[in-house]
């Protein structure tokens, strides 16, 4: 029966790893898998708080609520017909 043991380890000098098995017999062969970090994102993409506040900016003009009302209630108009 295989089995999986999940170790963390840091890159040494060289860029090596070292890694200590105890369930491991010497001279056992052994299936080594390393999965690397994502990369963290830069700080040069903006924030989504930051692209909304962009839009509002491009957009200052909203309409207003009863402009905003009065075109749902005639599209419910329009579907009720």
């Amino acid at each position: 029966m295989q089995s999986a043991i999940h170790l963390k380890t840091k890159v040494l000098p060289g860029r090596k790893i070292e890694l200590e098995l105890p369930q491991a017999t010497e001279g056992e062969d052994v299936e080594v898998i390393v999965i690397m970090p994502s990369p963290k994102p830069s700080q040069s993409r903006p924030s989504v708080i930051d692209i909304l506040d962009e839009i509002h900016r491009r957009r200052p003009h909203g309409r207003a609520t009863e402009e905003i009302d009065s075109s749902l209630q005639a599209e419910r108009e329009a579907w009720d017909n």
